[in-house]
């Protein structure tokens, strides 16, 4: 081969090698990276088969965010199984983590159940009680952040009205299609993530909901012995007529008197 012919050939296949080289360096390694790098290409699905290959918190974490944006309806198996990854992304401990169905076979008529997920980005929230769950994306999670510290500072200046603004800026948003159910509840569980934890979300909903509501916050770990709580703690509305102790003591003294004059009769 003459030699210009030679220097060509090596040329082009140095130049197809380092192409090959700079394709692979540039693609991504890991399973995460892959998920993540299909996101960014709107394709979920993609991504969910690499985030289920993920055992770490933010892989399941990513997966949940995945398959919400897969999910074609506010109910279907994605939002069910997004739920679980978003569990499982929060609770260190296998035995804390409980089904979704089993959680809301122990809810009580009235109770709801609002729980939180705020990542890096993207934050969502799935509101289910003992019939139905629905699944809906909240605004990013650096605005959900700003709430947060926002609310927090006017509750420290006991600034009511400042409270009130925000209540009516962001509990729409925080309640989704379970706004229009509140007029007809008697308990609220929510279950805060990442910024919302720092809300103040027990004010907030004071302002915007009826008087009388149960308003409870816990956490994914707590969540399973919230809702048993729920279940069990005594209803007023069901209880027999109860004496107070004043009652009580009253008809002991007519009791006592009544047995001395009866005594003393004899």
């Amino acid at each position: 081969m003459p030699g210009r012919a030679r220097l060509a050939a090596g040329i082009l296949l140095t130049s197809i090698a380092g192409g090959a080289f700079a394709q692979s360096a540039g693609a991504p390694s890991t399973p995460f990276e892959s998920g993540r790098a299909a996101l960014a290409a709107h394709d979920p699905t993609t991504a969910i088969a690499h985030f289920e290959q993920v055992a770490a918190r933010e892989g399941r974490e990513w997966l949940a965010v995945a398959l919400m944006m897969e999910s074609r309806s506010p109910s279907d198996d994605y939002v069910e199984r997004a739920f679980e990854a978003a569990g499982r992304a929060r609770i260190d401990q296998a035995d804390r983590l409980r089904p979704r169905k089993d959680l809301a076979a122990s809810l009580r008529p009235g109770d709801l159940v609002i729980a939180f997920l705020v990542g890096d980005t993207y934050a969502y929230a799935w509101a289910f009680d003992r019939d139905s769950l629905v699944g809906y994306p909240l605004p990013p999670s650096a605005e959900l952040a700003t709430a947060a510290t926002t609310a927090r500072a006017y509750i420290d200046r006991n600034d009511q009205s400042g409270v009130q603004r925000i209540a009516e800026q962001l509990m729409p948003d925080l309640l989704g299609p379970a706004e229009e159910r509140v007029s007809r509840l008697t308990r609220v569980i929510f279950v805060t993530d990442g910024p919302l934890q720092r809300l103040p979300i027990t004010e907030l909903a004071r302002t915007e909901f009826p008087p009388g509501l149960a308003i409870v916050t816990a956490d994914y770990s707590s969540l399973a012995d919230t809702v048993m709580h729920a279940q069990f703690e005594p209803d007023s509305s069901s209880r027999g007529p109860q004496l107070p102790w004043l009652s009580i003591g009253v008809v002991l003294v007519i009791v006592l008197i009544t047995a001395v004059a009866v005594m003393r009769r004899r």
